[in-house]
């Protein structure tokens, strides 16, 4: 299973930045390959939120959806693809 680790420090409380990082509504904001994103799910952020995006990769945007496996404030924060990019790319080929 891929795996994606990342260090930058950040001079904020732990638990604001988790907030920040797990509400993947945020993610256009740093992420300059995020077209847009949104909860599909109801309730707060947490273990089970999913969310709809849209990223624009070698000028195409292709949607992906996932989901949050992991949600242990503040020190752990863990998302599976639940619909990848790639599964929109071989739709639009066919």
């Amino acid at each position: 299973m891929p795996r994606i680790e990342r260090e930058i420090v950040i001079n904020r409380p732990v638990e604001e930045v988790l907030d920040f990082l797990a509400d993947g509504r945020n993610e256009p904001n740093y992420n300059p390959h995020m077209l847009r994103a949104e909860q599909t799910s109801v309730g707060p952020i947490g273990r089970g939120t999913q969310f709809r995006t849209e990223v624009a990769t070698r000028g195409r945007s292709m949607e992906m959806a996932y989901e949050i496996a992991a949600y242990e404030r503040p020190q752990r924060l863990a998302a599976r693809t639940i619909k990848a990019a790639i599964d929109s790319f071989i739709r639009n080929l066919l």
